[in-house]
């Protein structure tokens, strides 16, 4: 598409997590006449069919698709970056998804193909550390420091600190990680694992801490891939480490849920609906997979 201008008024509707933000980061560096907006899964079509899109020149929606996909057509200044299952490749539509990176990592290859990478050059490793963690690849251990820095500070706060690039870390900050790794340790070790009776993998339950456990837990043990749910809802989460196998589609597939290759959700109304998909996905996941046997 054709070039934007920098002073243009745009509007930045993203995902509340750190991707989400760390898009805005990347927008807020480039358009300095910019609002910014963050949405659930559970909110994100009321909240566009809400804005008014006159008063914008550009509304970048980014790291979430609605449910809807008519929503998007409501607008006609909308730019749809995003990774996720759900979400259409477009570019005639203005819409852009490649599920191979993060939003912030391709909200940033956009920015910097339309103004050249000297106004972003200074996000460089923050975009790195991003993308790491949110494709859950966990090469870089900075990555996973920055998303407990996330759990720190509201979207606000969180794109002012990291605004100018600047990852060196305060003493405040310091003590923060220590205390938050200190309290992953307390959970780690107290955590109940259940086991899956025909597959190597294994279930559990938390409201802290999922991602970390999940990764622990599949280096430990060498699960194959580990499911869980917060305690507060029915949603089921996958975490992976099967490259040869993508949860995301799969699930979509199976009209379950979806999300990434190794990060993927599954959105039941009830418990026994819950029990029911994962007693499905593991019998089914028995016959296709083989080496995932016990």
């Amino acid at each position: 598409m054709k070039k934007i201008p920098s002073n243009s008024k745009i509007l930045s509707v993203s995902h509340d997590d750190m991707d989400g933000v760390g898009c805005q980061i990347v927008l807020g560096a480039i358009f300095k006449n910019i609002e910014y907006l963050t949405c659930s899964y559970s909110n994100i079509d009321k909240e566009l069919m809400a804005i008014d899109g006159k008063e914008y020149d550009y509304i970048f929606v980014t790291d979430i698709t609605p449910k809807v996909s008519e929503v998007l057509d409501a607008f006609n200044n909308i730019i749809l970056i995003d990774h996720h299952q759900n979400a259409i490749n477009d570019p005639s539509k203005h819409r852009y998804v490649n599920k191979k990176y993060s939003a912030t990592y391709l909200t940033n290859h956009f920015l910097t193909k339309m103004f050249g990478d000297t106004k972003l050059k200074h996000l460089s490793k923050i975009v790195k550390l991003i993308n790491d963690y949110d494709t859950w690849t966990l090469k870089y251990k900075g990555s996973k420091t920055l998303n407990d820095l996330f759990s720190l500070y509201n979207s606000k706060k969180f794109r002012s600190r990291f605004s100018t690039g600047d990852l060196s870390l305060s003493t405040d900050e310091k003590k923060y990680l220590f205390y938050v790794q200190d309290k992953y340790n307390k959970v780690y070790d107290e955590l109940i694992i259940e086991e899956f009776e025909t597959i190597n993998a294994c279930w559990f339950e938390s409201d802290v801490f999922v991602n970390e456990i999940a990764n622990n837990l599949m280096i430990d043990y060498g699960y194959d891939f580990v499911m869980f749910n917060t305690m507060k809802s029915h949603r089921v989460s996958i975490r992976s480490k099967m490259k040869d196998f993508n949860f995301g589609l799969y699930l979509k597939e199976n009209n379950f849920g979806g999300g990434h290759k190794q990060a993927a959700g599954i959105n039941a109304d009830t418990e026994e609906d819950m029990m029911r998909i994962v007693d499905f996905i593991e019998n089914d996941l028995y016959n296709k997979l083989p080496l995932i046997r016990k």
